[in-house]
């Protein structure tokens, strides 16, 4: 998901701009995301909740240091 983010992210920077296929190519990316999480299938194991969450997380922070520390 990190790469994803940094896209998105990356458009809020000063003289930067979030496009519109910046935006469908991120839904695009976080639906096959979900897909994998998935496993093909429209549901998950909600024992695992916790673990994507961390994992959402950690990914937000790295995408956040990422695009901060070009600026």
């Amino acid at each position: 998901l990190w790469p994803l983010l940094i896209v998105l992210m990356s458009g809020l920077l000063p003289g930067e701009h979030l496009r519109k296929g910046h935006v469908i190519g991120g839904l695009i990316g976080f639906a096959g995301a979900a897909l994998i999480v998935a496993k093909g299938g429209v549901g998950f194991q909600t024992s695992a909740l916790p673990g994507y969450a961390l994992a959402f997380l950690c990914a937000l922070t790295w995408a956040s240091y990422s695009v901060l520390s070009r600026r």
